[in-house]
């Protein structure tokens, strides 16, 4: 039948689709070769972010393509360098453009000897290389920015869509996702960013096919809308937008971005975070609980850390302690000298080699300690002890299996890691920090199974119901009784 044809050898006339190549091999072959080629290409431009050789040489030899000619032809090399560029540098703010940039000039610098024969190949007549798709007018290509238009005209481009505010790199990770979905569901979708957050967004934007628009001076194009979704329904023009949207009667929603502190104990300025959309997506019933009845909430779970979470935990082949240092914003800050000369001295007590990972918007850097700039999740798959403060990032240790230390020496009032539930310790001096740090070390291993009733209280998943799935359905449902 069809299916056991598809695993015999080919014909030798017939050809790889739109390439000079001829297939020696059941088409499977061919398949599984590019995905591997795919894996590669991303492996080995993290290599190149991290400046580690040995991995670099590694992956190049895995790349070699003298057997497989037609691989650059079938898959596209540089945007996939590209993506893997933004993973990489997603955590950073500043420059992280130009970053990019130089990442991928490089990596593509150092992939160039193993494609030079492939990419030269000559091409018969009769065929063609495979070209890119003709991309509508607001598609994302390298020359064009955010789309500019008055009030009026957005609200013709946009009307009867649902439009998503991201702030920030990972805000798009979550919300490109749902969008996803909402397409799935027969919604439209549409971006929109400031001209100050485009070089946070930019590259995440580029990886989806939707189009992203900046904010105008008037929020009158609110009212064509459908609905609107913002992670940050407190601050910049996404608060403005969801007030205007409100008052034309828009169902507006906030999608919890992380851990909050909802009432602003430790906050010194009232924020009111998760209290101006109409509905309130939580991560988990902790989220809703926090809010009660000042809310809307519907549970929808976490896109990202649900990923995480069901990908088996890796345990760490090193003894590294990473220090996430996260004193921005104006919380604690006064604090922060303190609590980072309580890790160093705990951390000096045992000799574990220690990194800290500082927050893009921490406004200094520490003296005396290794500051890592790789990306926290890149650390998180090599740490064997967090230490951290009030934060996400122990959700995300929980999820790959990091044992975490919930280090409170400036007490901290937000009362989200007060109970532990057996899933972490408590500190607040240097010493009992250096015991839990320790003691956290003999979790590893089982550290999920330790972990897991404090988690999913933070971060519900439903298996095979992935989270934007359930978001999508919750705002499909709403937009359409609006």
């Amino acid at each position: 039948g069809l299916y056991e044809a598809n695993y015999q050898p080919q014909a030798p006339h017939d050809f790889v689709a739109g390439t000079p190549f001829h297939y020696t091999e059941p088409a499977p072959t061919y398949v599984l070769t590019a995905e591997s080629f795919r894996r590669n290409l991303i492996a080995l431009t993290t290599a190149v972010a991290q400046n580690d050789e040995p991995a670099i040489e590694e992956f190049l030899k895995a790349l070699d393509v003298a057997r497989s000619p037609y691989l650059p032809w079938v898959v596209d090399i540089d945007q996939i360098i590209r993506q893997a560029s933004h993973r990489a540098e997603m955590y950073s703010s500043d420059g992280m453009r130009t970053r990019i940039d130089m990442l991928v000039s490089r990596t593509l610098s150092i992939l160039e000897p193993v494609l030079r024969d492939s990419r030269t190949l000559p091409v018969p007549a009769t065929l063609t290389p495979i070209q890119p798709a003709v991309a509508p007018e607001w598609a994302f290509a390298k020359d064009r920015n955010l789309i500019h238009l008055a009030s009026s005209e957005l609200a013709d481009a946009i009307a009867g869509h649902v439009v998503m505010t991201p702030s920030a790199a990972y805000h798009v990770d979550e919300l490109g996702p749902l969008a996803r979905e909402l397409r799935r569901l027969g919604i439209p979708v549409a971006f929109m960013v400031t001209d100050r957050r485009w070089e946070w967004t930019e590259a995440g934007l580029r990886a989806w096919d939707f189009p992203a628009y900046a904010f105008p001076e008037s929020h009158d194009w609110t009212a064509s809308v459908a609905g609107i979704v913002t992670l940050n329904d407190w601050g910049e023009e996404p608060h403005q937008a969801i007030l205007a949207a409100n008052e034309s009667g828009v169902a507006t929603f906030a999608k919890v971005e992380g851990v909050q502190d909802f009432d602003d104990i430790d906050v010194p300025r009232v924020r009111n975070p998760y209290q101006t959309a109409r509905y309130v997506l939580c991560q988990g019933p902790n989220d809703a609980a926090a809010l009660g009845d000042r809310a809307d909430t519907h549970v929808v779970g976490n896109t990202r850390l649900e990923a995480i979470w069901s990908n088996p935990g890796r345990r760490p082949l090193t003894d590294l302690v990473v220090v996430n240092l996260n004193f921005t914003w104006g919380v604690l800050e006064e604090a922060r000298t303190m609590w980072v000369d309580t890790v160093i001295a705990a951390t000096n007590q045992l000799g574990y080699r220690t990194v800290f990972s500082l927050h893009p918007a921490e406004k200094s850097r520490p003296e005396g300690v290794e500051i890592s700039e790789l990306p926290m999740r890149h650390l998180l798959t090599r740490a064997s002890v967090l230490v951290s403060r009030f934060s996400t990032v122990p959700f995300e240790a929980m999820a790959r299996g990091v044992p975490f230390v919930y280090h409170n020496p400036h007490h901290e009032a937000v009362p989200t890691f007060h109970e532990p539930q057996g899933a972490y310790e408590i500190t607040r001096t240097a010493d009992e920090l250096a015991a839990a740090i320790e003691l956290s070390r003999s979790w590893i291993g089982g550290y999920r199974d330790r972990s897991e009733r404090f988690f999913r209280e933070q971060i519900d998943i439903q298996p095979g119901v992935p989270s934007e799935v359930r978001a999508a359905s919750a705002i499909a449902e709403r937009v359409k009784s609006s």
